[in-house]
């Protein structure tokens, strides 16, 4: 009678998090410089929609206090480049796939 799961006996918190998620991944400090590129980059085009701009900082300030900065801007970028490449109709993302050919990235 099986149950699910596998591995060795005494698992770790780790382990258990691997098998309910399996895509959580360790965090990776970024360097202050590589945390700059991205938030001026996320400031830059949060300020085509009005009031973006200010919740992102209100967002990382917050982010910044609970030391979960690397994960909030991960979250923001990926907001803020959908809310200012795609249209209301862009059902397929087409605005999305457009930013990231243009920063390098095969889709």
């Amino acid at each position: 009678a099986g149950g699910g799961g596998g591995g060795g006996g005494g698992g770790s918190a780790a382990a258990s998090t691997r098998r309910s998620n399996p895509y959580a991944y360790r965090a990776l400090p970024l360097p202050y410089s590589q945390r700059k590129n991205i938030s001026n980059a996320m400031f830059a085009m949060s300020k085509t929609l009005p009031g973006l701009t200010d919740e992102c900082a209100h967002v990382l300030g917050e982010a910044r206090r609970r030391d979960v900065w690397d994960f909030a801007v991960a979250e923001l970028m990926v907001q803020v480049v959908l809310l200012t490449r795609c249209g209301a109709d862009d059902d397929r993302l087409d605005g999305l796939r457009s930013w990231l050919l243009g920063v390098g990235v095969s889709c």
